[in-house]
């Protein structure tokens, strides 16, 4: 069983959704066509694969959670699917690109480049994308990050991406590398910022079940204090 298998539906209902001007570059960068082949390796729920398919139903779907991808077919019916950790993945098909969505920090980045690069066509791109948080200096996101703190001392990081371009490069697999960033707003509810906790790796595996009611409580007292129109 992967670890992320207990929270595919929280995942899914309460990690962000990429924003359409993302969507959009892609398109245009990757010259995604209707009938081109791609890949969302790590795809998670699909939050990533359900706006491809809107381009090319030619998508394979790669990921180590098999709740995950049922979460992902569900969204996108037409998903070819295959359970398999990146580093283990072997297509049986090239692609015109390969998506790494919100998963490349738990991947060997060696391994899975060097399979991702044997894996395009000689035209084809690869695309490795977060969505992070930028609210890091903000006073609410600090204490919550403290409170974490009292509970694990494991590494917390919600700024991923930051040796991506190095890694592509040191790599020598591909010809150009560019890095954009697209800056939107997303407003929360209390509850619903609870959610997206619950779904991060750092609370749901590292904060210890008998104390996950407990440290709720008191990230609903931060919330509230800073937020008290709930939002």
């Amino acid at each position: 069983m992967s670890r992320f298998d207990a929270i595919a539906g929280i995942y899914e209902k309460f990690r962000i959704e990429y924003p359409q001007e993302f969507v959009d570059f892609i398109a245009d960068q990757f010259g995604i066509r209707e009938d081109g082949a791609y890949c969302d390796l790590g795809c998670g729920t699909g939050k990533f694969t359900k706006r491809l398919v809107a381009l090319s139903e030619n998508i394979t779907g790669v990921d180590s959670s098999e709740h995950m991808l049922a979460v992902a077919k569900s969204n996108v019916p037409s998903l070819r699917t295959v359970v398999s950790l990146a580093e283990d993945f072997t297509p049986d098909q090239k692609y015109d690109a390969v998506f790494v969505s919100h998963s490349f920090h738990w991947m060997d980045a060696t391994t899975t480049l060097e399979k991702i690069a044997a894996s395009l066509e000689d035209a084809g791109g690869i695309g490795i994308f977060w969505n992070n948080c930028m609210d890091r200096e903000k006073d609410y996101y600090k204490e919550i990050q403290v409170l974490v703190s009292e509970y694990h001392d494991k590494p917390i990081s919600e700024r991923r991406g930051l040796r991506t371009g190095e890694q592509l490069i040191a790599s020598g697999l591909f010809d150009e590398v560019t890095h954009e960033e697209f800056p939107f707003h997303i407003t929360y509810s209390t509850e619903e910022y609870i959610g997206l906790l619950e779904s991060k790796s750092y609370i749901s595996d590292d904060i210890p079940e008998e104390s996950k009611e407990e440290f709720f409580l008191k990230v609903k007292g931060i919330l509230q204090k800073h937020f008290p129109e709930g939002e």
